[in-house]
């Protein structure tokens, strides 16, 4: 949630100009503000969802390289999916941040 509003931060401060020229040309603030949101949403649930197949790709190949080996793959499920969720973050942010 952080990585979010410092994204839709530097959003603003990047655009400062185009949105004096949108309230100049008589846009509503709550036009402005919605503008912003969604951008910043959408680029959220992109990343998202690209972090959340590529998280569970992963968590899958790790699983079954562990039970291929003979190994009890039960208790590294617990480790993998935080991994997943870590790996998930991490893109989303990475992407969120990518002009």
């Amino acid at each position: 949630m952080l990585l979010e509003l410092l994204q839709l931060y530097t959003s603003v401060n990047e655009r400062i100009k185009e949105i004096g020229t949108m309230k100049a040309i008589g846009a509503k603030p709550w036009f402005i503000l919605s503008m912003f949101l969604s951008e910043a949403v959408l680029i959220g649930l992109i990343g998202s969802t690209l972090g959340i197949f590529t998280g569970v790709d992963v968590a899958y190949l790790l699983t079954s390289g562990f039970g291929a080996s003979g190994q009890d793959h039960q208790e590294q499920q617990l480790l993998i999916l935080p991994l997943s969720f870590f790996q998930m973050t991490f893109f989303t942010s990475g992407f969120s941040h990518y002009p």
